[in-house]
């Protein structure tokens, strides 16, 4: 069949990361990919002719860009969640027996590219009409174009980038020499949260920044001592994993809120606490840290339940859709989700 020019709509699906509630406030602001976990956020793709883009060997041609300098963008590339190879110098060519194998014959493929920006990790996906029929007939490339604002981390992935228990270890081993911790995990977590609740005021982006959202690295929060609740967790997670590298303190992201979660050993007993800017959940104990069953399930959601009741979430924004540190995301679709997730830690 003769193909003339194509001609692709690409939908874009921008995840707006949603500004904090203050703490006491009633909620009024309305994946590096890893194991299982994708995201399917999409962008206004862009296409041009050229006749080089489909060679002998029948391959298409994927080109990306940061659109904002005219970078070109290197990183895995991602059919449909499949890990199909890599863009060097901003180009890939995607070869015909591979679609065949991970791509879908409908106007629909996912196209994906993880990397890195300036030292910044970053994440983006497309939708593409794409089919076999394309290879060897048509003379078009695909060109993706994308702006990626650090401080805006739009994907779970790229949130990794705030959690960085590096840029606060002079902090922390300062505190460690003149022996403030006690060598008790959940009283040390203690010291840094009444620190960061003593030291960093609240203070909201579009009043500092002008900008409804901009994140800040932990030291730069720590340094200018204010920062919403995006900066407070995040410093307040990179200190943990300061103080103790294994510790299992994430960052949790609610429809509008960002806090901390941390599951701390004592002996053999499991101890689940959320810390936020001027709260902090009661503790629960679920004994052995090895058995799993019904009864630690409740208990737990009785303890998620209880810190939405203290920060006062609104009903409609008490949904944990992830949570992260500074090496892994994992996204759920239910807090019953989030729940089994915490109880395997």
């Amino acid at each position: 069949m003769a193909i003339g020019k194509l001609m692709i709509l690409a939908l874009f699906l921008l995840i707006m990361v949603s500004g904090c509630i203050s703490p006491k406030e009633n909620g009024l602001i309305p994946q590096e990919v890893l194991k299982n976990h994708s995201e399917s956020e999409n962008q206004y793709q862009d296409i041009v002719n050229n006749s080089a883009a489909i060679n002998k060997e029948n391959t298409i041609k994927f080109s990306f860009f940061e659109s904002d300098i005219s970078q070109r963008l290197s990183g895995i590339v991602y059919l449909n969640n499949r890990n199909v190879g890599n863009s060097h110098d901003g180009t890939y060519e995607l070869n015909e027996s591979t679609f065949f194998k991970y791509g879908k014959n409908l106007l629909e493929n996912e196209v994906c590219i993880n990397g890195s920006y300036y030292g910044w990790r970053f994440f983006r996906c497309w939708i593409i009409n794409l089919t076999d029929e394309y290879f060897g007939n048509i003379e078009d490339a695909f060109i993706f174009n994308t702006s990626i604002n650090p401080n805006r981390p739009m994907y779970y992935s790229e949130m990794i980038n705030f959690v960085r228990p590096d840029l606060v270890n002079d902090i922390v081993s300062h505190w460690k020499e003149i022996k403030i911790f006690t060598g008790y995990p959940e009283r040390d977590l203690d010291v840094i949260w009444n620190d960061l609740n003593t030291f960093l005021r609240y203070r909201d982006d579009q009043m500092i920044f002008e900008s409804d959202e901009y994140w800040k690295l932990p030291n730069d929060t720590y340094k200018s001592q204010s920062g919403d609740c995006e900066d407070w967790t995040n410093t307040f997670v990179s200190m943990a994993k300061s103080y103790n590298s294994s510790i299992k303190c994430f960052s949790v992201r609610l429809t509008t809120h960002l806090t901390a979660f941390c599951k701390i050993y004592d002996d053999n007993e499991a101890i689940y606490i959320f810390y936020d800017q001027n709260t902090k959940s009661p503790r629960t104990i679920l004994g052995e840290k090895n058995i799993i069953n019904d009864e630690k399930r409740n208990e737990l959601k009785i303890l998620l339940n209880s810190y939405f009741g203290l920060y006062e979430i609104e009903y409609r924004y008490r949904n944990i859709s992830a949570v992260f540190d500074n090496k892994n995301y994992y996204v759920f679709k239910t807090n019953d989700e989030f729940v089994d997730w915490a109880l395997k830690l």
